[in-house]
């Protein structure tokens, strides 16, 4: 298993960005995203993982930097977007299953604690994606 500490990710909501250009929208990741995964890749790079391929498990630990409302899906984009730019997994379509814990983090700032595990038994893995049996 690994374990990764990773900053707090921005929201689905301000991952992504619209841009209008010659009446067509675009959706396009946006800075706060960009940045985010430049910040994943620093992580992982600096931890020298290997890539994990297959089937896995992504455990999340989220410390939310305030006591805000906040749903633990939209960090789940980003997350997973960030460790698939940093060469840590191959995708998100390979993380077969997971636990999300949500605290209140002590210090006021927000984290991510992340756990990849490797599946073998009982999964189809597929280019396509993995599915558990």
């Amino acid at each position: 298993m690994i374990e990764l500490e990773l900053p707090w990710p921005p929201s689905v909501n301000h991952y992504w960005r619209h841009v209008s250009i010659g009446g067509r929208v675009i959706t396009k990741i946006s800075r706060a995203g960009r940045e985010y995964r430049e910040a994943v890749k620093q992580i992982v790079w600096r931890s020298g993982i290997v890539r994990q391929t297959g089937a896995i498990q992504i455990n999340r630990l989220l410390y939310c930097p305030d006591w805000r409302e906040r749903d633990e899906d939209n960090t789940t984009k980003a997350i997973y977007d960030g460790l698939c730019h940093a060469g840590a997994i191959d995708g998100d379509q390979f993380v077969c299953s997971g636990v999300v814990e949500k605290r209140k983090s002590a210090d006021g700032r927000g984290r991510v604690i992340v756990q990849i595990s490797c599946l073998d038994k009982g999964v189809i893995v597929k280019p396509s994606g993995a599915w558990l049996m």
